[in-house]
């Protein structure tokens, strides 16, 4: 099985990623009584590269996954003289992408190349071997390495391979309602310098009858709570060490 990349860079840098070991070979014919003929080269034809993603849903449901497939076509487009670049967009999603690896695994396939949306299949597939090690090309190549950026160090494994890269960087933020914040009393998070402001603020405005923050208002709120939960040594030594919640219980 040929091992794969499996995420995606958008950039030059993916043609240097996914033509590894899919250049089409040319070949002139051999022997004696060729060589008083003229060569004759046999083009194979260019490989084709398919590209799987959650980004299914139509602009007006989702302004955002048109315009990322847009920027996967301007890449199929720069290099169709290269390869042939499939765009498949699963409507499954990148749960249902990670679910379908997983299955194939098993049975010997994976993907070309595929976005996981954050699922990690990292593990299984280069315990597998399916997957391509970008690590050596990258120290060869500044420019490819430039791309990648902060890639490089924070998907490089403990044994020392980079196998997959982001296809997009994101930034957080957090709204707040600062009316709420007056009328508890409490200091609002622009001037909160460490987290034991956060926990004043947030008792003064329970203490007011307003609620903090909910899970079920979406992943941002998702991520504050895991960066509180990881806020002092002891904390991170926790999480570091794998334990589980019930553990966590006994512990604190």
């Amino acid at each position: 099985m040929k091992k794969k990349i499996i995420s995606l860079l958008i950039g030059t840098a993916l043609a240097a990623s996914v033509i590894i070991g899919c250049g089409g070979q040319s070949q002139e014919t051999g022997g004696e009584s060729a060589a008083k003929e003229e060569p004759q080269t046999i083009e194979s034809e260019i490989p084709t590269i398919t590209f799987t993603h959650g980004y299914y849903h139509d602009e007006a449901e989702w302004p955002a996954a048109a315009e990322m497939r847009a920027i996967y076509q301007e890449f199929a487009d720069a290099h169709a003289d290269e390869f042939n670049f499939i765009i498949v967009a699963d409507e499954s999603g990148a749960e249902g992408i990670y679910n379908t690896a997983l299955n194939d695994l098993g049975a010997g396939t994976f993907y070309d190349i595929a976005d996981f949306g954050g699922w990690d299949i990292t593990p299984v597939a280069s315990a597998a071997g399916a997957i391509l090690d970008l690590k050596p090309y990258l120290d060869q190549d500044a420019a490819f390495k430039a791309g990648v950026g902060v890639c490089y160090d924070q998907n490089l494994t403990e044994e020392g391979n980079v196998y997959s890269v982001r296809e997009q960087i994101e930034a957080v933020g957090f709204w707040y309602n600062e009316a709420l914040f007056v009328k508890a009393g409490a200091k609002v998070p622009s001037e909160w310098e460490t987290w034991a402001e956060f926990d004043t603020a947030v008792d003064e405005l329970a203490a007011a009858g307003i609620i903090p923050f909910g899970l079920n208002a979406g992943w941002p709120t998702n991520i504050l709570l895991a960066g509180y939960s990881q806020r002092s040594q002891v904390s991170r030594a926790f999480y570091l060490n794998g334990k589980t919640v019930e553990s966590f219980n006994d512990a604190y």
